[in-house]
């Protein structure tokens, strides 16, 4: 076996494990995805407002069957309602942090870059604790799981 099939037997064994490099792998597939549909929206003519708003309505979709089923490996229509709420609460704390940041000096381009990693965290957490949670596992009296 070569170097190279070592490496990526080993890559694809830390993929299966990492929860956190799934998240930011398929973040990178979501945003590509998502940058993607307002481009062709865009070029199609839509303005910003609808462009954006079909946008944000696509990745909702397309980002809860990805993180779902491939970060998080848990799905339902509780979940979604869940990853509804979470990205709200998510996109309104965001915006607030840019305009915090703007408010102190940093311009647009700045505040938003600044943002993206808080946020990326905070979105992170949300949806392991939150959004995929398991159930929890109900014990008898006697401590067994049932």
């Amino acid at each position: 076996m070569s170097n190279g099939d070592r490496l990526l037997r080993y890559a694809i064994r830390l993929f299966g494990r990492s929860l956190s490099l799934r998240f930011v792998f398929i973040g990178v597939i979501n945003t590509a995805f998502s940058y993607s549909i307002f481009a062709m929206l865009l070029f199609l003519g839509a303005g910003i407002e609808i462009g954006s708003l079909l946008t944000l309505m696509a990745g909702i979709f397309f980002s809860f069957h990805t993180q779902g089923t491939i970060v998080f490996r848990h799905k339902s229509f509780a979940a979604f309602i869940r990853f509804v709420l979470a990205w709200a609460a998510i996109y309104v704390a965001n915006l607030l942090f840019i305009h915090l940041l703007m408010d102190l000096g940093a311009n647009s381009y700045l505040a938003v870059a600044i943002a993206m990693g808080p946020t990326v965290v905070i979105s992170f957490f949300i949806q392991k604790l939150a959004v995929f949670r398991r159930p929890a596992t109900a014990t008898m009296p006697d401590g067994k799981a049932r």
